[in-house]
């Protein structure tokens, strides 16, 4: 009987080549990934504005929306920030946005927004309102 080795497994000094395994399956990152102080867009929409992901509806009265949730104040203030062109006044705990009005959206012009994110504690609260009519807030 003969026996036959490889060059691999004679013990040659050689060292082994590692293959990586092949696969045909591609590893794609998850598509709902946010950046660090980036916010999803949930599926909420109030007034032609995506809530945040993670955002609650607390109460509608009228047209008025008050939603709540666990984020970052300057991130949920940043996320409205990038959706509406309006008049801004920044404070510490809190965030005016007046005649806001929904980028990409020509119609939100005739109706313009009065938007307020404000931080109490650990949560952000987030009112949209319709500007009402006669004087201005």
């Amino acid at each position: 009987m003969t026996l036959a080795l490889s060059p691999a497994l004679s013990g040659c000094g050689d060292k082994p080549t590692v293959v990586p395994p092949t696969s045909s399956a591609q590893v794609h990152a998850p598509v709902d990934q946010a950046l660090n102080g980036e916010l999803l867009e949930g599926t909420e929409v109030v007034s032609g504005i995506h809530l945040p992901e993670h955002m609650v509806v607390l109460s509608r009265v009228g047209s008025r929306v008050l939603a709540k949730g666990v984020l970052p104040f300057e991130d949920v203030s940043n996320y409205v920030r990038a959706r509406v062109d309006a008049k801004v006044v920044v404070g510490p705990d809190e965030t005016n946005f007046s005649e806001a009005v929904v980028k990409g959206d020509p119609e939100s012009a005739k109706r313009p927004l009065r938007i307020t994110v404000r931080r109490e504690g650990k949560n952000t609260l987030l009112t949209i309102e319709p500007k009402p009519n006669g004087n201005y807030w």
